[in-house]
């Protein structure tokens, strides 16, 4: 009996040091390892520390709710300190191979030999019940959300102009302000990188879906969102808002997909954008699940490139409902974007597809930018117009990465809270008629408000004037002078925190002014200046 227990004991002692030699391989050397030891598929493609396979496009709706995904792969995460024998056993347990991971998150895709979502549902099941996994879901499938690109190219820079580009790009040289570089990620279906536009641009390619080098794409949806950020400054069709950006092309639906990837490619290309030192991550797209609780793996990511100091834009759809279930636009740690543009009296509005936040909830809508009757990069140094919050996600992607080329030691947060406070407010109308107050970017005072408490030569604050048009920057006339002005009544019970220190858009007056009050008539509140 004592030598059976010392056997016993012997035997243990062995397994332990087994396991803890194993769990000094990192989560990359594992999945190394367990493709060597031929537990992955066998046509596997390396590219930084992923291990990616061309994705199935194999969709099946899976739910009442109309949840769609891969009806033979699904998203696994195992335990921090499980072993590669444990993984082995799992995976022999439910009898898959992998078929991709995802460093950092270690999140692997597994593939079966079946093509049932009644059988993806009972692997999962059976993962779940594993000490090893702390995570098993559907691999879901990601859409793309333009409504249409015409191919015609004789107008459509309206938009352009209602966002102060080109006065903003006046500010920052006639005040010598450093733009530093960064790098700005678009996750699209492929991009013509050929297009005259992108000549002399920096980029870094990559191919999610058909991984590969190839992000070339007949369709013409990225090469448009892409134009929007990233159009050089040639004098010829549009000006890109964050020109002198890198831009990190990301192809991550693949060619014959009709615009439907799998959500492992929309995680891998986040998860690469922040390894690769994105200071601005935009999709313009959604994922066709339901809620936001059969989306652990997105979350994750989300929340890596956040903490990271990755600003993430997206748009917030294009079917004029509320948004509250429109991911990844809804989480929290995005910027969620809405399309405007001038309705049938003149006026911007919303646009009648745009979705919204029925409770004006910033987290579920953020900002808006012009999404309709705009000009756009086509295919062959083409130019279209096009309509959608896909073009208006990447407005807002420019604006933030603009910033971080201004100051990049901003923080997300810091981003944000800049351009929503800066942002022009409009009028608009939801489906049930109801007024909703909406903020719509403004480069010109996002730039201006970035820089505040830099001394700057010429600010324009101070310069005499008889009207509006005699100041800079869009500066208004008042009292003679060109100024920056805040009414107290501005707040409309709105909380805007507007007070006599508070000067429109600074917490406090620029370098080398001052706010002074004066009285107005008829019981107004004081009228305050910078000067």
């Amino acid at each position: 009996m004592r030598n059976t227990s010392l056997l016993c004991l012997a035997f243990l002692m062995i397994a332990c040091t087994d396991s803890d030699e194993e769990s000094k391989f990192t989560g990359t050397e594992t999945a190394k390892k367990l493709c060597d030891d031929s537990y992955c598929e066998s046509v596997i493609w390396q590219v930084e520390d992923f291990y990616l396979t061309p994705i199935d496009i194999n969709l099946n709706v899976v739910d009442s709710d109309g949840n769609i995904a891969s009806t033979n792969t699904l998203l696994v995460k195992f335990k921090d300190d499980v072993s590669i024998s444990g993984i082995e056993i799992v995976l022999g347990i439910v009898d898959a191979k992998i078929s991709a991971f995802i460093p950092d998150l270690n999140i692997y895709e597994l593939k079966f030999d079946c093509n049932s979502i009644e059988e993806i549902e009972q692997k999962i099941d059976t993962l779940l019940a594993n000490y090893n996994v702390e995570l098993a879901e559907k691999n879901y499938a990601v859409q793309l959300e333009s409504l249409d690109i015409e191919g015609k190219d004789d107008a459509g820079l309206w938009g352009f102009e209602k966002i102060k580009l080109a006065q903003a790009y006046d500010f920052i040289e006639q005040n010598g302000i450093t733009l530093h570089p960064i790098k700005i990620a678009d996750l699209d279906n492929g991009f013509d990188l050929n297009h005259q536009e992108f000549a002399g641009l920096d980029v870094e390619k990559y191919d999610f879906a058909d991984t590969d080098n190839n992000v070339y794409y007949s369709d013409g949806h990225g090469t448009a969102t892409a134009g929007i950020i990233f159009a050089q400054n040639n004098g010829t069709g549009i000006n890109g808002i964050a020109y002198n950006a890198d831009f990190l092309a990301y192809k991550i639906f693949p060619d014959t997909g009709e615009n439907h990837s799998l959500i492992r490619t929309l995680v891998s290309a986040i998860v690469m954008a922040t390894k690769r030192g994105a200071s601005v991550i935009n999709y313009s797209g959604n994922t066709l699940s339901a809620n936001n609780f059969s989306l652990g793996m997105l979350n994750l990511a989300v929340v890596y490139a956040n903490k990271h100091g990755v600003v993430i834009v997206c748009s917030a759809g294009n079917t004029f409902i509320d948004a509250t279930n429109h991911y990844p636009s809804a989480y929290p740690e995005v910027i969620s974007v809405g399309a405007t543009y001038y309705d049938q009296y003149g006026l911007e509005n919303r646009t009648t597809f745009s979705n919204f936040s029925q409770n004006d909830d910033p987290n579920i809508l953020t900002l808006a930018a012009p999404g309709k009757d705009l000009r756009l990069l086509g295919l062959d140094n083409s130019y279209s117009i096009g309509e959608g919050t896909s073009f208006a996600s990447p407005m807002v992607a420019g604006l933030a990465g603009l910033l971080k080329e201004i100051r990049p030691e901003l923080n997300p947060d810091e981003v944000r809270r800049i351009m929503y406070e800066s942002a022009t407010e409009i009028l608009v109308t939801y489906p049930d008629g109801v007024f909703h107050y909406w903020r719509r970017i403004n480069v010109l005072e996002a730039v201006k408000k970035a820089t505040h408490e830099m001394d700057l030569p010429n600010h324009g604050i101070g310069k005499p004037c008889s009207q509006n048009s005699d100041c800079d920057f869009d500066l208004p006339c008042l009292v003679g002078t060109c100024t920056e002005a805040c009414f107290e009544e501005k707040d409309r019970g709105q909380d805007l925190g507007v007070t006599c220190d508070n000067c429109n858009l600074f917490s406090e007056c620029p370098v080398g002014t001052t706010c002074k009050s004066f009285d107005q008539p008829y019981g107004r509140m004081p009228l305050r200046l910078c000067l």
